[in-house]
């Protein structure tokens, strides 16, 4: 008995008791009785055509690298009806990818395969590899496109709608690009006038009262001037956007007509003739505070009196004596340390527990000379005018009425070496120099008690800070009064 044993290294091997042959089958064998060696088996004749299809043999695949198998081999392996894989490998950006083609005839002496390994290379085409071989030539790559540039659409360039009643994917074939800006919706800006309601998160509805935006508004708040008719009691001014007054309807009137006398009133759009008082509290109305040079800022109040009114936000005036203008300790106040009279500028003691007046001069004159105090007062400490004619004795203590924190003041009641009229010079600083003590206190300088420029070398004295000169005499105290001296190299805060 013969037997046939398929193996994959592509032979035939027919084994025969005592002897055993094999034949490569990587060409068909078309007739068993051609075989050279061809066994023999007595009394047995082998006769006909067997070829390797009728034995049950499939040809086995000719697999490699392309390093290994040439197109020659490729061919004739094709030819024979064997499945052909070539190992390779490419590079994609930094990355070394392998790759099995599996190659196929293309022409008579040329074969080759096409595998999917798709990028993008920067130019909106998505390409693929192509192996190619030649017989007695060598292996090359193609580049083959999977899509045609042709078919990859081009961004949109149009401007993208909005406010549509119903949502949607986008006209086919487009897409959006990386730099695309959606347009502002200005169907949504219309404005809103009284009466409309804002419903927030369905739970809160706003309503809108009054002031509502418009082209003459300045950071929301309406502006208007006041109208050439207008007399010192009675201010009227026309606002577009205002159609009624409630509470927190806001105003930006600017007055170039007349200065307002006491009790005046304001009808912005025919509103009514409104009576105007002032954000501190005062039961009467305002009178002189609305010059013709002002813009100020008006809020109405439904609830400040019957009919509602007005409620006028003002500062104070830094350049005047006037009272209502000014900072005043309201009830704050010490001791005297010693007798003190009119229009003294008053320090803190270096304990804190009493007044320390910058002289002690009986003199009404501002500008007598004055021989300074040598007593220590604490250079932190607060800095307030003592404003009025009375004099107060040591260990008394002063009207709180009449004490101020930030005040127009004559300086020369307070500092007067020369025995005549102050020579400031106006808008500069002031400074009060002193020296320091081992107490922590310090003693104002008895010859230049006060000076408008800064050390430039260190003298050994602390320089505090006053106010700011708006005249030959005066200055205006300030609230804050920060120490300096020069280290040696700069001026610092001491």
């Amino acid at each position: 008995m013969i037997r046939f044993n398929v193996k994959n290294e592509g032979e035939v091997k027919f084994t025969i008791p005592g002897q055993r042959v094999n034949y490569d089958i990587n060409e068909p064998i078309r007739n068993y009785n051609l075989l050279d060696g061809k066994p023999q088996i007595n009394g047995v004749t082998l006769e006909g055509n067997v070829a390797s299809d009728d034995l049950g043999v499939a040809a086995a695949p000719l697999i490699g690298p392309i390093t290994d198998i040439t197109p020659a081999m490729a061919l004739t392996a094709l030819q024979a009806g064997r499945m052909v894989l070539l190992e390779t490998s490419i590079e994609i950006g930094d990355f070394e990818v392998p790759i099995v083609f599996l190659a196929t005839l293309i022409a008579d002496a040329m074969v080759g395969g096409t595998q999917v390994v798709s990028y993008i290379d920067g130019t909106d085409t998505i390409r693929a590899m192509q192996l190619v071989g030649v017989s007695g030539s060598g292996w090359q790559y193609l580049e083959v496109n999977l899509a045609r540039e042709s078919s990859i659409p081009d961004p949109g360039t149009g401007t993208p709608e909005m406010d549509q009643e119903q949502g949607s994917a986008g006209e086919q074939r487009t897409f959006a690009r990386f730099d695309h800006i959606h347009p502002s919706d200005t169907s949504k800006q219309d404005l809103l006038t009284a009466g409309d309601n804002i419903d927030i998160d369905n739970h809160n509805v706003i309503s809108v009262y009054g002031a509502v935006p418009n082209a003459l508004m300045t950071g929301a708040i309406p502006y208007g001037q006041v109208d050439l008719t207008s007399t010192s009691t009675a201010f009227t001014a026309t606002i577009p956007g205002i159609t009624e007054l409630r509470s927190g309807t806001c105003v930006l009137l600017r007055n170039s007509v007349v200065n307002s006398a006491a009790g005046f009133t304001i009808d912005i759009n025919g509103l009514g003739a409104k009576p105007v008082y002032s954000n501190m509290g005062e039961t009467t109305t305002e009178s002189t505070i609305f010059s013709a040079s002002y813009t100020m800022l008006f809020i109405f109040d439904e609830e400040r009196t019957t009919g509602g009114g007005w409620i006028c936000y003002r500062g104070y005036d830094s350049n005047t004596n006037t009272i209502g203008y000014q900072i005043r300790t309201n009830s704050m106040s010490l001791p005297m340390d010693s007798i003190t009279y009119r229009y003294r500028l008053l320090f803190r003691s270096v304990d804190g527990t009493e007044f320390v007046p910058a002289n002690n001069s009986t003199s009404t004159n501002a500008t007598a000379k004055r021989t300074t105090i040598d007593t220590p007062i604490d250079p932190f400490g607060d800095i307030v005018y003592y404003g009025t004619t009375a004099s107060v004795a040591a260990g008394s203590r002063p009207s709180a009425a009449y004490l101020w924190r930030q005040y127009g003041i004559t300086l020369g009641y307070s500092f007067n070496r020369t025995g005549a009229a102050l020579t400031l010079t106006s808008w500069k600083p002031v400074y009060i120099k002193a020296l320091p003590q081992a107490s922590g206190g310090a003693v104002i300088d008895a010859e230049t008690p006060y000076v408008q420029q800064l050390p430039t070398t260190n003298d050994g004295y602390i320089y505090i800070y006053l106010g700011v000169a708006y005249s030959a005499t005066s200055v205006e105290l300030e609230l804050n009064h920060p120490v300096y001296y020069h280290d040696g190299t700069r001026i610092r805060l001491w």
